[in-house]
């Protein structure tokens, strides 16, 4: 801090004030010191992106939901890439949902997904959106769009989605469709442990037991079953 205020070159000033207030958020816990260099570094420079997303943070902590709210509309005054756009609007739905404030949710989903149509955080937190909404039928929807346009190196984030669709369809008492939508995960990650889970729990509630036996069998020996021992 001492080095920070002797230095006459602002970049230098703020480089280690930046470096100051992450040592004390990180090493010393003391997140109302750290929070005051935050603002002492938005002082000097008030578009600055460390600053703000580290300040954005710690107020959220804190429950200063405005605080953080006005933090990030200041950095979206500025000219960005779309994936940072997208990456803030995704932190205001956050915020908007955490605040309880349901109305705007969907809307900050909305401009991230404008901003980067598969922007994977926006599109995992508007599935979770629909889903607290008991809007199955339209995350169903949502969902088989956006798994159509990822691409083929995304598989884990598609196995994901589909499992998504596929609890969706049960929710809906539509148990052949889950089994389809359980199967092409299945085909795209094989011996999944998740989606074998799946499969076999949905064998069972279909009253096919021999195939749920088939399935759930599997699950003793699986590599990863001690990892997911719950």
């Amino acid at each position: 801090m001492r080095e920070a205020h002797a230095v006459v070159d602002e970049a230098e000033r703020i480089s280690k004030l930046l470096l100051a207030a992450k040592i004390w958020r990180d090493r010393l816990h003391d997140v109302p010191k750290a929070r005051a260099i935050y603002q002492e570094v938005l002082a000097l420079d008030p578009a600055n992106a460390e600053a703000i997303w580290a300040l954005s943070a710690l107020v959220v902590e804190s429950g200063d939901f405005d605080e953080a709210v006005e933090l990030y509309e200041r950095r979206l005054k500025d000219t960005l890439p779309a994936d940072e756009r997208a990456r803030i609007f995704t932190a205001l739905a956050a915020l908007a949902q955490q605040a309880g404030v349901q109305a705007v949710v969907g809307h900050w989903l909305n401009q991230a997904l404008g901003a980067v149509p598969l922007f994977v955080p926006a599109i995992i937190a508007k599935a979770d959106f629909l889903r607290s909404r008991k809007r199955d039928d339209d995350l169903v929807v949502f969902l088989e769009g956006v798994i159509v346009e990822l691409s083929d190196k995304e598989v884990a984030v598609k196995v994901d989605l589909i499992r998504q669709i596929a609890a969706a369809h049960e929710r809906l008492d539509r148990v052949d469709e889950a089994f389809a939508s359980l199967r092409n995960a299945d085909r795209l990650k094989r011996n999944d442990l998740l989606t074998t889970l799946a499969i076999g729990e949905n064998r069972y509630r279909a009253g096919r037991w021999h195939e749920a036996t088939l399935y759930l069998g599997k699950l003793a020996e699986h590599p990863d079953a001690k990892k997911r021992a719950a």
